[in-house]
């Protein structure tokens, strides 16, 4: 299973395509149903992830907020699931 390629998420308010960037995988935001969320075409997060066991783990920072984010991710079927929790310090 891979990362890379295009993924809804699962309100189905956002569209996002995962694609290499530099040594980090972006996730860049493709649509958006409300623009009234806050979230824009464009907007991404960029994520430095290590495969762990079935998944993936590491960092994802936010450059519009400028937030780190503790993330998992895992791809079951055609299903990418993610958790994560802001980071502070």
């Amino acid at each position: 299973n891979t990362l890379l390629g295009d993924w809804q998420r699962g309100d189905g308010n956002v569209r996002i395509r995962i694609a290499a960037c530099g040594e980090s995988l972006c996730a860049t935001n493709t649509w958006v149903k409300d623009s009234g969320s806050g979230e824009k075409v464009g907007e991404k997060l960029i994520f430095a992830v290590t495969q762990q066991g079935d998944g993936w783990a590491g960092s994802a920072y936010d450059p519009q907020r400028k937030l780190t984010i503790s993330t998992k991710l895992k791809v079951i079927g055609k299903r990418l699931t993610s958790s994560g929790c802001v980071l502070s310090g």
